[in-house]
């Protein structure tokens, strides 16, 4: 089944990207989280307030983590489309930089994803677990390749949306 993705007219323009950051993430909500926990499917364990890489105690609650929450249920916090010359000219080296920023991220963070990377008409579309992430494949790809950026968030459903054209 082919992909369906949001269209951009839907977005607003961010004024302020840090009030992304601000708004309260359903997949982020860890108050019923009392005690230590290890997701049952990825094997991270949440621990002092964060998601990490370590090992987990013997009593540590099994449960689900954000991302892979999200994967399974296909709902990425972002969206980034590329499209114009840089796919045409470079698609595999940066297919290539973005499975290496998303090994990086993800040794540190675990929530930080890449959920796929799909082929459109124009280019690429790439969804991800969490905004940081795409705001990082954004400005790797903006560094690298001089793309131009543009971010939209849409505040109904807590999604940013960046095209690197």
């Amino acid at each position: 089944m082919k992909p369906v993705f949001p269209t951009p007219a839907t977005f607003q323009p961010a004024r302020h990207l840090h009030l992304l950051d601000e708004r309260p993430d359903p997949y982020q909500d860890y108050s019923a989280l009392e005690n230590e926990a290890q997701c049952s499917d990825c094997g991270a364990v949440y621990r002092d307030g964060r998601w990490q890489w370590i090992e987990p105690s013997i009593d540590a609650a099994a449960i689900r983590c954000p991302a892979c929450r999200r994967i399974e249920e296909q709902a990425p916090a972002a969206y980034l489309e590329i499209e114009g010359s840089v796919i045409a000219e470079r698609k595999d080296e940066v297919l290539d930089a973005m499975r290496e920023l998303e090994r990086a991220e993800k040794s540190i963070d675990p929530l930080q994803r890449i959920m796929s990377i799909d082929s459109t008409e124009k280019g690429l579309m790439v969804t991800t677990t969490d905004v940081r992430i795409a705001r990082a494949l954004a400005q790797r790809l903006q560094t690298s390749y001089q793309c131009e950026l543009d971010f939209h968030y849409d505040r109904n459903h807590s999604l940013l949306w960046l095209r690197c054209h």
